[in-house]
């Protein structure tokens, strides 16, 4: 693992719901597709697992509903 990979392993997206309207703006900003949009039930899911930390989508979110924050060991 490079050390630019393990920097970027270090952060994840979260989502506070109540902040986020479903404008969706975020999700051609994630490479990682860690954003799932659920059309049936209009929300936006964040998969932990394949968000690589890198904040691009932090700073498409017009609303401040996504935030890194550091990852749980």
């Amino acid at each position: 693992m490079t050390a630019a990979l393990a920097t970027e392993r270090t952060w994840v997206v979260e989502l506070d719901d109540a902040r986020c309207s479903g404008c969706r703006l975020c999700l051609p900003a994630c490479g990682s597709s860690a954003l799932l949009w659920v059309r049936s039930d209009a929300v936006l899911l964040v998969d932990s697992w394949a968000c690589d930390g890198c904040g691009s989508c932090v700073t498409r979110c017009p609303e401040d509903a996504l935030a890194l924050r550091r990852r749980r060991r």
